[in-house]
Formats: structure tokens, sequence, C-alpha cells
């Protein structure tokens, strides 16, 4: 809202500094030489057109003379401007698929560096592209797209939104968070599986810093770091969550522990002395104290400043985390592979649980995902996500996506089928979910599945090994 009405101001100022010849020639010919007006207004018109021979006899015409010739130069730069703007984004849509990018520097500019030929610059106006990425802030994302919603029907548009305000799942606005984009990177770039693995699924985690960044760390800590049925990693919070806390209790519900400081961090420094993994997203003065207090334990770094740090004494023992320009590449943005695994998933649920059996098609897997609310998308998305890490700890032992289904590893899938399980209920429970018997009830969020694998009907359980079987074979063709 704020650059729209930066963006209005000044084009009113470049009219009124475009008049301003014209006004004071009028002024000087009309008023000061006692000119008819017409002929005043004629006269000042040549000044534009370098068309005027008259020596000015007064300041006011003598001005007008030196600016009107800025003035068309600028008129025509910018005219040149638009027709360039316009040829090169005839010529993206004539290459492949075209981006069009509104919102703020310097993120714009970054994403349209790496767009080249196929990026097209959004400005003021409406352009014609394939799909759309607004990266300004929510209010001016959600205003822009409500001002060319009927236009934009039919492209997809990724519009940047620091709260996911849930929309009535429009069928083509997909919303992003870069505090969730960088969470999400971070727990696949650096995968606590090896690490859980080699201390029998028993890890302690500290997280220092609790805005934006820190909550969506804890919250894709908890749905991604799932690695055996009986592991037990502790998470151990440092920073304000007094507001998170009440928004998110269904936490409560989840196996591995979350512990809530409302002590700073260095008031506790045996906890943080025994932690297999700290991770701070506070600023860096807090970073050099925690280096000093506890150097035997591991630091992550997580910051959006390219400058590198000259830490050479903690080189050991401190990970820096860059995540300014991961979340800002055009990939992590539209995540195309991702979405499209999520829509292939809830396809298959709708082929096998539907009564009329629609043929498992890209078609219909995209007719199916324009029926779903947001809930039930992001929770096909959680899933598809989640993948990912399946297919980290198969790597880490040594074995392959295809040799999964075979009878010697029949025991190891069923694990995973109960891990993806424990995955979907925690889904639930970070959304406020609680078991409850009887039907699923969305109204009073609960359902009569979210169980302990163990307890879950022999029916249930065979449905997700047999799901799981599918969504492998889905996903890795």
């Amino acid at each position: 809202m704020e650059d729209n009405r930066k963006h209005v101001i000044t084009r009113i100022f470049h009219g009124l500094f475009f008049i301003t010849p014209m006004l004071l020639g009028i002024y000087g010919y009309w008023f000061k030489e006692g000119l008819p007006l017409q002929d005043a207004a004629f006269k000042t018109l040549n000044y534009y057109t370098l068309n005027n021979d008259d020596i000015p006899t007064n300041m006011f015409q003598e001005v007008a003379r030196w600016m009107a010739p800025l003035m068309t130069v600028g008129t025509i730069a910018l005219f040149f401007q638009n027709v360039r703007d316009i040829f090169f984004g005839i010529l993206a849509r004539i290459r492949g698929t075209t981006t069009a990018v509104y919102g703020r520097e310097p993120e714009k500019q970054i994403l349209l560096d790496q767009l080249g030929v196929l990026g097209i610059q959004g400005k003021d106006r409406f352009v014609k592209a394939d799909r759309y990425i607004f990266c300004g802030d929510e209010a001016e994302n959600l205003t822009l797209y409500s001002r060319f919603q009927e236009r934009l029907k039919g492209r997809p548009v990724y519009a940047k939104s620091d709260h996911l305000i849930d929309l009535g799942a429009k069928d083509d606005l997909y919303l992003f968070n870069p505090w969730e984009t960088a969470a999400r990177l971070y727990w696949k770039k650096r995968c606590l599986y090896p690490e859980a693995k080699a201390k029998n699924f028993h890890l302690s985690i500290c997280l220092i810093g609790f805005e934006d960044l820190g909550q969506r760390l804890l919250i894709y800590g908890l749905m991604d770091n799932i690695f055996h049925p009986d592991q037990m990693i502790e998470y151990h919070v440092f920073g304000d969550s007094a507001k998170f806390r009440h928004i998110y209790h269904g936490i409560r519900q989840i196996s591995d522990p979350v512990t809530f400081h409302d002590e700073p961090w260095y008031e506790c420094l045996e906890i943080l002395g025994k932690a297999d993994r700290i991770i701070v997203t506070d600023n860096t003065n807090s970073l050099n104290q925690i280096l000093r207090a506890v150097p035997a334990v591991k630091v992550d770094y997580l910051t959006d400043q390219s400058s590198e740090m000259h830490m050479t004494n903690y080189k050991n023992q401190l990970n820096v985390f860059d995540y300014g320009e991961e979340v800002w590449k055009v990939d992590s943005i539209v995540r195309e592979t991702l979405l499209m695994n999520a829509k292939r998933i809830n396809m298959y649920y709708v082929h096998e649980y539907d009564d009329a059996h629609p043929a498992q098609t890209m078609e219909n897997a995209e007719a199916a995902w324009k029926k779903l609310d947001t809930f039930t998308r992001y929770s096909n998305i959680s899933s598809a996500d989640y993948h990912d890490i399946q297919r980290a700890m198969l790597a880490e032992d040594q074995i392959l996506p295809k040799e999964l289904l075979e009878e010697k590893n029949s025991a190891y899938l069923e694990m995973l089928s109960c891990l993806e399980h424990e995955r979907w209920c925690r889904y639930h429970y970070l959304n406020n979910w609680t078991f409850g018997s009887g039907k699923k009830d969305p109204l009073h969020r609960t359902h009569p599945l979210l169980l302990p694998n163990d307890r879950l009907p022999d029916s249930e359980k065979v449905k997700d090994l047999n799901n799981l079987k599918v969504m492998f074979h889905l996903l890795e063709q």
C-alpha cells in the first residue's frame, strides 16, 4: 500500500513538473507581455518542440524555454522505455514460460536476474505473463491480487504472505512465507537423521531466538524430524514464546517434548552444554556470547546476510546457514515439484476412496485439488515435503527407493508407515486437533484416528502401509 501511494505521488509530481514550463510560459507571455491567452499557450507549446525563435523578454519565458525541452526528452525516454518493456515481454512469451514480478527491491531484482529473458518487470500496470510473483509486503500483495484478479484467472500467482492468511483456498493463488521457506530448507540441508541415528534417536536441540523464523523452525522441526517410533528429540526454546504457546496449544500432544524457557539462555548453560545442536536466530552479539559460553557444542547460525563472518576462532564449532539467497530463489517460491507431488498424493486418495474412482491423470488431479480447503491442501503438501526427509533417511541407510518395496525391506517400510502416521498426527496437533470418537469433525477439530500407531485398528495400519507404498511408487517415478 505504501509503495502504491508513493507511486501515485511520484506520477502526480512528474505530471506537475511536465506542465510547469507551460504555466510559466503562459504567465510570461499573457500576464507579463499582454498577449492573448491562446497566443501565449501556442508560443509556450513551441518551446517543447524547440520551434520558438522569440527572444524571452522576462524571467518566466526564459525558465520555460530551458525547462520545456528537458520535459520533452524525458517523455520520449519514458515512452521508449515502455516500448522496450512491451517488446521484451512479447519476446519472453515467445521463448518460454514467462514470470511477471511485482514488489519491492532488492527482492524483485534478485528474481528478475534469475529469470533472465523469461522475467517481466511488473510496475503499476498489468502485464501479461504465464505466472506471477508478488514479493511486496502482505497488504500490498493482496491489494494487487484483488486489483488484477479478473485478469489473473487461470494463471498461478505466488504472493508473499507474512502470516499465510487463509483466503478460502483460491484456485490459483499460492502464498509463500520467507521464514517458512528458510525453516524447511534448513531441516533438509542440515538433516538431523545422521546425528539422531548415531545417538539412538535421543537428541537435545536448543533454539535461541523465537521471532518469526524461530517459530517456523520449531513447527517444521516437529514435522520433519521424525526418524524412529521410539525417538526422544527434546526442544528447548529460549525467547518470547507466551503468545505462541497459547495459539499452538496442541503442541502438548506431540511425543517429542518442547520446553519453553522463560529465563534467558545464559541462566541455563547446563542445558546448552548438553545439547546436540544449538540453533541461533538472534543477533550476532548473542552468537558471540554463546560460542564463548558453550565451546563444546555445535552451533548453527541462521542469517539472511550474505557478508562473510570472520570468526576464525570458532570455525570448527560454528556453521552459518545463509538463507537470504535461498528463500528468494524462484524454485523455492514456485515449488513446482512439491506442489505437483502433493496433488498426485491427493489424487491417489480420491482415486482409491471415491466411489467414482476417477482416473489418476494430472487434469483430474488439478480438478480434485481445487475442491480442497486450505487445511487439506497443506496436509498433502506436508506429506510431500516429509517425503524428502524419508529419502534422506534411505540414502543414509544405503537403501535405494526402488528397493524399499522389496520383501527384504518390509520391516523398514512398516517403520516408515508408522512415522508417516506420526507426521500426520503432528500436522493435526499443530493445528489444534484432538482425538475424538465417532466421525471426523472439522468444526470441533476432532478425529478418531489421532492415536499412536500401536493403537490404530489393523485395517488402518494396512491402509497406511499400502498408501505409503503407492506414494513411493508415485513420487519416485
